[in-house]
């Protein structure tokens, strides 16, 4: 018994001195080990997990989606996000896969898209605020979210009138991106919203005087 032990281990690789071999353990991917579940010189039992090995490279995101809204995919659609203190906005490369059954618990349906992630400035396991085009594309008046100021429960603009004068607008809003907002009202075509600065802008206005300043995009 001892020699079929034996010779079972060395068909898998292992090297060293009679009764003393080590088998070297390969992952099947490159990345950084997250986990270790065994104890350095403990005894582990074929099939148990050794080690969790992350490729955080190229991560996915999981979306938990409303039923109605999961219905109204677009084929290949691809999803934006943002994640706290990263100050930016990611987009997905691809969509992994939508899921089938609406989860008894949350009522949603998974949705996992896959995003590049070369500096390792995502986290496995961070939570992220995910935008999903559903429906198709519309038309319509847009302008870039940094323009809409929240005024006090009231989403507002400042459009140039002129020089280095503004004028506040009430918005009326649509749909949405990672980028642009839909307005239906409030703004007209060509005319030039404040999309950085606009708080400065609306500081500026609460003088109760004409005001001017900020900077005109």
């Amino acid at each position: 018994d001892l020699g079929i032990a034996r010779a079972e281990v060395q068909a898998l690789g292992a090297a060293g001195a009679e009764g003393d071999f080590q088998l070297r353990v390969t992952a099947p991917i490159s990345g950084v080990v997250a986990e270790r579940s065994f104890v350095p010189g403990g005894r582990v039992e074929a099939g148990e997990p050794l080690f969790v090995v992350v490729d955080a490279a190229r991560v996915w995101v999981r979306a938990q989606l409303p039923a109605a809204t999961a219905a109204r995919l677009e084929p290949g659609s691809l999803a934006t996000f943002t994640a706290d203190g990263l100050g930016r906005v990611f987009e997905t490369t691809r969509v992994v896969s939508v899921g089938s059954v609406v989860d008894p618990q949350t009522r949603t349906v998974q949705a996992l898209y896959e995003v590049p992630n070369p500096n390792g400035s995502l986290r496995i396991g961070q939570f992220v605020q995910a935008l999903v085009p559903v429906g198709g594309t519309v038309t319509g008046v847009a302008i870039p979210n940094s323009a809409i100021v929240d005024d006090n429960g009231t989403a507002v603009a400042y459009v140039q009138t002129g020089g280095e004068s503004f004028e506040r607008r009430v918005l009326v809003l649509a749909e949405r991106d990672a980028f642009h907002t839909i307005v239906t009202s409030g703004v007209r075509p060509g005319e030039m919203v404040v999309s950085t600065g606009a708080y400065q802008v609306r500081l500026a206005s609460l003088s109760g005087s004409e005001f001017a300043g900020g900077h005109a995009h």
